[in-house]
């Protein structure tokens, strides 16, 4: 995370929207170049946990807080 330091002043979290068609073929990539992934994206859209999304926000909170950086999330979801 310190290499946007120098790059930004605002940390913006906002969750991957995958929906319709696009959520299987996005699902199939992941599993096929990134397998080590997968059973994230699994707890995440096919079980619907929001575990990891809970943890990387408050990850960036105090990440935003002890660097000084406007911390934004998207609530519109």
């Amino acid at each position: 995370m310190n290499a946007v330091l120098n790059q930004c002043n605002v940390i913006w979290l906002e969750n991957l929207n995958l929906r319709g068609e696009y959520k299987a073929k996005i699902l199939k990539y992941i599993e096929e170049k990134y397998p080590e992934l997968i059973s994230l994206y699994d707890e995440i859209y096919r079980k619907n946990q929001n575990r990891y999304w809970v943890d990387l926000a408050v990850e960036l909170e105090e990440f935003c807080k002890q660097k000084n950086l406007l911390y934004v999330v998207d609530t519109t979801n």
